[in-house]
């Protein structure tokens, strides 16, 4: 069973990616194993990255490929590696590339139950453009307020037909009338992914990243009656726990490290 939550874990990585890559008018490459997504922002990583999907593909090869591929826009290489692509781990550290971070895998197979918002909270659906950029907004400072992530969001969600569709759910909660956490939730084939969720730290311990995830959550639950999958980092992972989610693997962010100029210190 664990094996079979892994595997659905690893595909809703990979249908997310490609998702939220073609919604924001990106270029996504899917061949010989691999794949490539390069969206509209500069940073190797959501949406401008590269996984290896054929575990037969040389862990050598699969690095060579990332880079070729960045170079053809111009980038900085990111690849996102799955539980059992230890090989692919060493040859990345080998090649000089940073791990930035760790996500857990986490699924959700029990029912989750949307929470009441508590008085002052309210909770309301991206439905408008304005709403689109307040929700860019929350996501922007809750990730943090220094580039990439304000500029990253706004790539990701152009316009309001990255969410304006019936297996989208965006989702805004405002305490005392001022926007403080959102999240968005996809209900994709062959599972639901909860995409992104933030919270402004200074709205933190109030519920409300709880609140918003609860709902995307839900509501990929009733679209598909399948589980639902997130990548969680390591600050938000107790959060998830608390609402059902369980860890069932790990993924790793890479960025290839570039090479430095000549005479540089």
């Amino acid at each position: 069973m664990t094996d079979d939550l892994v595997a659905l874990s690893d595909r809703g990585y990979h249908v997310f990616s490609r998702e939220i890559t073609m919604r924001q008018g990106g270029i996504v490459i899917e061949q010989d194993g691999m794949f490539h997504a390069a969206g509209l922002h500069d940073a190797p990583f959501i949406s401008n990255e590269t996984m290896r999907l054929d575990r037969t593909v040389p862990a050598a090869v699969a690095v060579a490929r990332a880079r070729e591929y960045a170079a053809r826009f111009g980038r900085v290489a990111g690849m996102s590696t799955f539980g059992d692509d230890g090989d692919l781990d060493d040859e990345l550290a080998a090649a000089g590339w940073d791990k930035a971070v760790v996500l857990d895998g986490m699924v959700l197979t029990e029912p989750v139950e949307e929470s009441a918002p508590e008085p002052g909270i309210a909770l309301r659906t991206v439905t408008t453009p304005a709403d689109l950029g307040v929700m860019v907004s929350v996501l922007g400072e809750s990730f943090g307020p220094d580039e990439p992530w304000p500029s990253l969001w706004a790539s990701v969600f152009t316009d309001l037909s990255t969410i304006d569709q019936p297996d989208t759910s965006a989702v805004i909660a405002e305490l005392e009338g001022e926007p403080a956490a959102a999240a968005v939730g996809y209900a994709l084939d062959p599972v639901g992914v909860v995409g992104m969720v933030g919270t402004i730290a200074r709205f933190g311990r109030r519920g409300l990243g709880n609140l918003v995830t609860r709902h995307v959550a839900a509501f990929c639950q009733r679209q598909t009656g399948r589980p639902v999958v997130l990548q969680a980092s390591p600050e938000g992972a107790g959060l998830y726990e608390r609402i059902g989610f369980r860890p069932v693997t790990r993924y790793g962010i890479w960025i290839d490290r570039p090479p430095r100029p000549a005479g540089g210190g």
